[in-house]
């Protein structure tokens, strides 16, 4: 569904009105068959990783200070279980740092890949040849022999500042909500011991 809708939302003019969904999914089954649906897949997985990498980081590094924490403190008495709303920040951030850093360059390459085929779109709009747009693939190749290595991060300073902000305060509201329902489940049973 979701090519079905991208190809309705980019249509030109008059054909965003006309088609509907069942004409649209005809229309790519009769153009590209039944991989015409799936065209675009690999984007999907590739940018499903990022949050992946992200809670997977987050959770390794909690799991780290937390056992640290316990060890220390099992010398002194009573360890403390829980992340504070600073350290949760601070590794949410983190852990959405290295998830962009690690997904970032495949994001740089799609961008360019789409505009790329806008560009084609347009050219075959005014007459011109249509070439075909480069795979992923080819366009990461080209953005290292053009570039460099350095330059797949490209850009990436915004996407950091704006996704560690919001990860770091999701996952310390996150933690929050985790140690405060966590009381209120665990409450009952104390008090009936």
């Amino acid at each position: 569904m979701e090519r079905v809708s991208k190809t309705m939302q980019t249509a030109k003019g008059d054909a965003r009105e006309r088609a509907g969904s069942v004409a649209t999914a005809a229309c790519i089954y009769r153009s590209q068959g039944v991989g015409g649906f799936y065209r675009g897949l690999a984007a999907y997985v590739v940018l499903c990783l990022k949050p992946a990498i992200q809670y997977a980081v987050f959770e390794q590094l909690k799991r780290s200070l937390l056992g640290r924490r316990r060890q220390a403190a099992e010398a002194q008495g009573a360890a403390k279980t829980a992340l504070s709303a600073a350290e949760a920040f601070l590794l949410g951030a983190l852990a959405r740092a290295v998830s962009t850093l690690v997904v970032y360059p495949y994001i740089r390459a799609k961008v360019l890949a789409q505009a790329q085929t806008k560009a084609s779109s347009n050219l075959e709009e005014a007459g011109g040849a249509a070439k075909t747009p480069p795979s992923i693939s080819e366009t990461l190749g080209g953005i290292v022999a053009d570039e460099g290595p350095v330059g797949l991060y490209r850009g990436v300073q915004p996407e950091l500042a704006r996704g560690m902000l919001s990860s770091a305060v999701m996952l310390m509201v996150k933690e929050r909500i985790h140690e405060v329902s966590r009381a209120v489940v665990l409450a009952p049973k104390r008090e009936s011991s």
